[in-house]
């Protein structure tokens, strides 16, 4: 019998394959807040723009789980096309910002298109406790800094978020804006993230790229990051090489 799913695994698995790191993307953007860092660790991403080879790559089973979620961001753009919105899909872009050298660049799920605005549709899928939290103790800073970014690289005019529950099927949104260089998240002002201070970390690891030189590990090896890192190894393990390809 044929062994169809090895053979999708590695079809997803070579679509994964490293290509040379041009550019800064929203989902892995970071800010430092009065609890820590919030989102991606800059030692992650200077291995990322290095090229050093990952010590615990995605399995499988992760990617289809990411697969899935895209099939949810195709769902919800059909469906709004049927009630009649204007809708584009898979948005590229580009901005180059004073001060970096490397440009932001990446794709917007989902933008709606009105006479007077143009409001994008982030789609997030949970699983379970990540769905719990999110309804019990409302938006970590993490969840809201892809969006924000989005915003101010001018991709939309506002964005909805839409958090569904795969699990159950529940969904929750929220309408999120900026102001004054700051953001809002169902106009509640979320002061622990501005746009200066995402810039501020984008310009910390340019700096460590430049010279040459790792950043300091930005979480405990106990922090959820270091757990789903796909270089946790390098990091923790008692001995470790690591060999920049450039």
């Amino acid at each position: 019998m044929e062994n169809l799913i090895q053979k999708i695994d590695e079809n997803l698995q070579a679509k994964r394959k490293r290509k040379d790191r041009l550019s800064h993307y929203p989902s892995q953007m970071s800010i430092k807040t009065k609890n820590g860092i919030e989102g991606k660790c800059n030692l992650a991403l200077w291995r990322n723009f290095k090229g050093i080879e990952k010590s615990n790559p995605i399995q499988p089973y992760t990617i289809w789980k990411f697969e899935m979620g895209n099939k949810v961001h195709e769902f919800i753009a059909e469906n709004l096309k049927e009630v009649g919105y204007k809708i584009e899909s898979e948005t590229p872009f580009k901005t180059q910002i004073e001060g970096l050298k490397y440009p932001i660049s990446g794709r917007s799920d989902n933008i709606i298109h009105l006479p007077d605005k143009k409001i994008g549709v982030e789609v997030k899928s949970r699983y379970g406790k990540g769905f719990r939290n999110i309804k019990f103790e409302g938006l970590r800073p993490s969840d809201l800094l892809q969006i924000f970014c989005y915003l101010n690289c001018g991709v939309a005019d506002e964005y909805i978020l839409l958090i569904i529950n795969f699990d159950s099927g529940y969904r929750e949104q929220y309408l999120i804006e900026r102001k004054n260089g700051f953001l809002i998240a169902n106009k509640e002002l979320i002061e622990d993230i501005s746009w200066q201070g995402i810039i501020n970390r984008l310009k910390e690891l340019e700096d460590y790229l430049q010279k040459n030189e790792m950043p300091p590990k930005d979480f405990e090896k106990k922090d959820w990051h270091c757990k789903y890192c796909e270089y946790k190894n390098l990091c923790w393990a008692v001995k470790s090489v690591e060999k920049p390809k450039n």
